[in-house]
């Protein structure tokens, strides 16, 4: 990469390995310490390297010029091979085809029939919970968020252990492409759990092939459900007769299970964990949803109103980012931070570092909800949050997402306190999510 030779090393190289050990052993403490170094640093990885970009103007360039800085690298490889024509991991020349089909399952007209879903299966699943019981927070949430998301799928037309299935098999699926992702097929081939995770791969993708298969010979009442399969077996709304095949819908909904389960659970759990350590933000969400909701499950409707909810997940999303690190491949040569980039170069940019820019973000390490306060946001500039991401590849599931979080919360804290239990050895799971693995909170019942 000798026509990068302007752009500056990253501190902590090692000689051979790179900054590889730096980032094996706390890689978000690590990004932290690049926030200020500059608009773009080179990223040694071994005998790799890559441009890292620092800044979040030029974030926001990577992100919006799609056609230049394109989906690539190893984990949107492992990933394409798994689901060749997701949405998410397809390259620019065929991305806005199947962003075009998938736009009308996302629409705001779509969102109060979901929530109506998300409602019925968080309300179960919260109130199953009991007086006293220890909660694995990350393995409670998964459960939670992976069988919202399937009924929101599927609706009525999937049984109890199906949906088990569906929710196991995901689970292996997103933690296995990490193997695709860091190790050739031979070595892959040799790591514990890898058969298991190709098994899971190859029986979630034939449950929902089944599945498709069964909803369209009900015709014109497979249209009906008011799910999301309903809204991907329609016709697409432009006249042109365009339709997803029965294979493409399999890679989008096993796109949504990936992109969809851990990350909202993760979401969810660190929210309960900074509500575990400051009682006046727990005291401040139970007058929330006591006044808002009056003793109901929260709903579609109520999202708006609950604005303390609403800052703490927009804080969660900021200070604990769920994806930290994408990487983008430059189709040709082009000019990004006045230096010269060749094409075939690993671009790789973080939600973290842009999430917590000191330029973006006044005391950008703290923990602060309130700073999503409107008169405090107002003077945020865009570029410096991109928990979805940004333009025309930004995450279309984004105010799905923020329903189903924010109903799931509210759920949580309409009815429950949970509290610390002693002991806790807290660690962060970094393998793609920031997932806050080994927490325990104990479900403590609210007073009333």
């Amino acid at each position: 990469m000798s026509e990068c030779a302007s752009i500056p090393v990253a501190p902590g190289a090692v000689p051979l390995l790179g900054h590889l050990p730096r980032l094996a052993r706390d890689p978000l403490r690590y990004l932290d310490t690049l926030a200020g170094e500059g608009g773009l640093l080179r990223l040694r990885l071994g005998p790799k390297e890559m441009i890292v970009v620092c800044d979040p103007q030029l974030t926001h360039r990577v992100l919006v010029e799609d056609d230049v800085f394109d989906k690539g690298g190893p984990l949107f490889e492992a990933a394409e091979k798994l689901m060749p024509t997701a949405v998410g991991f397809v390259p620019h020349a065929r991305h806005r085809r199947l962003r075009k089909l998938m736009q009308p399952s996302f629409t705001r007209g779509r969102m109060p029939g979901y929530g109506e879903i998300m409602t019925e299966q968080i309300a179960a699943t919260v109130a199953a919970w009991q007086d006293g019981q220890e909660l694995d927070v990350a393995t409670g949430l998964m459960t939670i968020a992976g069988r919202v998301l399937t009924s929101t799928m599927f609706s009525s037309s999937v049984s109890e252990q199906t949906l088990e299935e569906i929710v196991a098999d995901a689970v292996e699926l997103t933690r296995g492409v990490l193997i695709d992702t860091a190790l050739p097929a031979p070595l892959a081939r040799l790591v514990p759990g890898y058969r298991r995770y190709r098994r899971a791969v190859a029986r979630l993708r034939a449950t929902m092939l089944r599945l498709i298969t069964e909803r369209r010979a009900e015709g014109e009442g497979a249209l009906e459900h008011g799910d999301l399969l309903s809204a991907l077996l329609a016709k697409a709304q432009d006249g042109s007769g365009d339709r997803f095949s029965d294979s493409e819908i399999v890679d989008q909904l096993a796109l949504m299970m990936i992109a969809g389960t851990e990350t909202t659970a993760q979401t969810v759990s660190w929210a309960l964990y900074e509500i575990s350590r400051r009682p006046e933000l727990e005291a401040e969400l139970h007058a929330e949803v006591d006044g808002v909701l009056g003793g109901r499950p929260a709903n579609h409707d109520d999202v708006a109103r609950l604005e303390a909810t609403n800052r703490l997940l927009a804080e969660v999303l900021r200070f604990h980012s769920p994806s930290w690190l994408f990487t983008r491949v430059t189709t040709a040569e082009t000019e990004l931070g006045g230096h010269v980039i060749p094409a075939g170069t690993d671009v790789l940019y973080s939600p973290y570092i842009v999430n917590r820019d000191p330029h973006a973000h006044e005391f950008p390490r703290s923990f602060d909800p309130d700073r999503w306060r409107p008169d405090r946001a107002a003077g945020m500039p865009r570029e410096g949050y991109i928990p979805f991401g940004t333009g025309a590849r930004k995450c279309i599931g984004d105010q799905f997402a923020m329903v189903e979080t924010a109903l799931i919360l509210a759920a949580i804290t309409a009815k429950w306190r949970l509290v610390a239990v002693p002991g806790n050895r807290l660690r962060v799971n970094r393998n793609v999510v920031n997932t806050p693995a080994g927490l325990k909170l104990r479900v403590v019942a609210r007073e009333r």
